[in-house]
């Protein structure tokens, strides 16, 4: 699959202006196996500064950790962005037609007391009434280690 095959889908995405201000989101991260490990809610603050947008993230998972990430994001060209995060390898990189984002990027996941970096091919997928569908799948060295979903929904007010 191919972020070109969504080009014209609608409702139309566009990542700064939906991550402008603040959004919420549910995830369940979930084994390679498919058996749920962890829970969490994210809420998510975004700004645009100048050629930069900063998206905010503050996780607060079901068993009481919390952990904070901030992206920079340049739009390269119409479809085209990089990111960064004090978390990730290098730089992500997006991909953006009609309803559809993909990032890809590498994260660096602490699991007990070591870091492995681990590979993130996220789809975004914008719904109707403000409804944004994330699937993630992970890996290292090639080896699916896992899947997360969160689903977005953008508060009332914004």
């Amino acid at each position: 699959m191919k972020p070109e095959s969504f080009a014209g889908s609608t409702p139309a995405l566009e990542f700064e202006k939906y991550f402008a201000g603040e959004t919420k989101g549910y995830g369940i991260i979930f084994t390679r196996g498919g058996e749920v490990r962890r829970q969490f809610v994210v809420e998510m603050h975004g700004k645009q500064n100048g050629d930069v947008f900063t998206l905010d993230e503050y996780f607060t998972f079901l068993d009481g950790e919390r952990l904070t990430r901030q992206w920079n994001v340049r739009r390269l060209d119409e479809h085209s962005y990089d990111a960064t995060a004090s978390d990730v390898v290098g730089s992500g990189q997006g991909r953006q037609f009609g309803s559809v984002v993909r990032w890809s990027y590498v994260l660096q996941v602490p699991v007990k007391g070591s870091t492995y970096n681990i590979t993130m091919d996220d789809w975004m997928y914008l719904q109707e009434d403000g409804v944004m569908i994330n699937r993630t799948k992970m890996s290292k060295f090639g080896i699916g280690v896992g899947e997360m979903v969160i689903t977005f929904r953008k508060p009332a007010s914004s």
